[in-house]
């Protein structure tokens, strides 16, 4: 199964069952990104597909099939992160800036093809053109020859027959003109051929100047897509950074006003719970200060005490939640800080362990502070200092 059919199958699992719309969000672009690297035919695309992308999609699709009766995404939230950011890389590499580089390197190409074409096509015109008249003048060089032991032959016996010299010395003429036509035919070919090479050398020199201009003007281009890709690195980061720590923010600044509420509440108890007992006390003294009636309306107290102990408790947890959300608030702002100089430091086995602190810290849930007891008066702490069983536990 491709990666791209796997991925899919592994977003039903996550739509159905998410629990935050930013992962949802992460995976639906790794999707994205996925398809578009799928339809680009690179061996090493299928590679990274085979021994990178496809064994964390079967990772983390076999750890939530061997839980299915109680799926949690949040354990495989850095292998999530970590899927995304090696999708992101070969997106970057191969179809973000490929296709500018590949038409302008074609383009360049096909003209350069085109020029050499027309000079091969010229100059092997020219060398046909040149080895035919050449033969010719090969030939005509060797009928001269062969006509002028002829002439010597004839002029030998030109004292038997005035009349056969004067024949030869014609076609001997003859023969000389048409070599010094074929010699002067000959002489302009090489002519011809020297300044087609000069225009060839121009030619170069034009096209190397093409190829100079071409090369800056794609390397100023290659400078500028970095620069814009350096940009837009910055302000991703910075909307990562206030993303996550909203959220941290948002929930410090929603316990506030909880928070005000049980203070006020154990205020108010306090409060009355003195002035009825300072009450109390004033009416017994004032009749008679009797202990036993005394003691025996103490009980009536007790809802209130119940009250001011309550919202005691709910205070002193809400307040460490409150400090649990705004220390996740300040990791995360640090985060974008450290992931930054980690990159420059280009340390894969510390970004990976930055990763593993920032989701670890950042993914606690807050209702863990619950499970601890804290202290909510003096007679507690003297009550677990005077009692012998807590003693013991202390001295084991």
């Amino acid at each position: 199964m491709d990666a791209v059919q796997l991925a899919k199958e592994l977003k039903v699992i996550v739509v159905k069952n998410q629990t935050d719309e930013y992962l949802t969000k992460l995976f639906d672009n790794t999707i994205s990104k996925l398809e578009d690297l799928s339809a680009i035919n690179s061996s090493i695309i299928r590679t990274y597909e085979n021994k990178e992308i496809t064994p964390i999609l079967n990772s983390i699709k076999n750890g939530i099939s061997s839980n299915e009766e109680e799926i949690n995404l949040e354990n495989h939230l850095s292998e999530f992160i970590e899927l995304y950011s090696i999708v992101e890389r070969l997106h970057a590499a191969f179809v973000e800036n490929s296709p500018l580089v590949k038409e302008l390197v074609e383009k360049l190409d096909n003209s350069f093809n085109e020029k050499i074409a027309e000079f091969d096509a010229a100059f092997n015109k020219k060398d046909t053109d040149f080895s035919s008249k050449l033969t010719s003048i090969q030939t005509a060089l060797g009928n001269a020859q062969t006509n002028a032991s002829s002439i010597e032959t004839m002029y030998r016996n030109a004292s038997t027959s005035s009349s056969a010299i004067a024949n030869m010395e014609s076609e001997y003429n003859t023969e000389k003109t048409n070599y010094i036509e074929q010699k002067n035919m000959y002489d302009d070919l090489i002519s011809s051929i020297k300044s087609k090479e000069k225009e060839i050398e121009n030619l170069k020199t034009e096209i190397d100047e093409i190829k100079d201009k071409k090369s800056t003007e794609l390397n100023n281009l290659q400078n500028e897509l970095e620069a814009e890709k350096e940009k837009i690195k910055d302000i991703l980061g910075l909307a990562n950074m206030a993303s996550m720590a909203k959220s941290f923010l948002d929930r410090k600044k929603e316990l506030d006003a909880p928070i005000e509420s049980s203070a006020n509440w154990r205020n108010c108890g306090l409060i009355i719970l003195f002035a009825g007992i300072s009450g109390l006390l004033y009416f017994e003294f004032y009749i008679g200060f009797d202990y036993v009636r005394f003691v025996s309306r103490l009980p009536l107290s007790l809802p209130l005490i119940w009250l001011i102990w309550t919202n005691t408790q709910r205070n002193n947890h809400l307040v460490r939640v409150q400090e649990e959300y705004a220390y996740k608030a300040a990791v995360a702002t640090a985060f974008e800080g450290y992931q930054r100089k980690v990159d420059e430091l280009e340390e894969r086995d510390l970004k990976k362990l930055l990763l593993e602190l920032s989701v670890r810290n950042m993914g606690d849930n807050p209702v863990r502070l619950f499970d601890k007891n804290v202290k909510n008066s003096p007679f507690e702490f003297l009550f677990e200092k005077l009692s012998p069983e807590k003693n013991k536990k202390e001295d084991k």
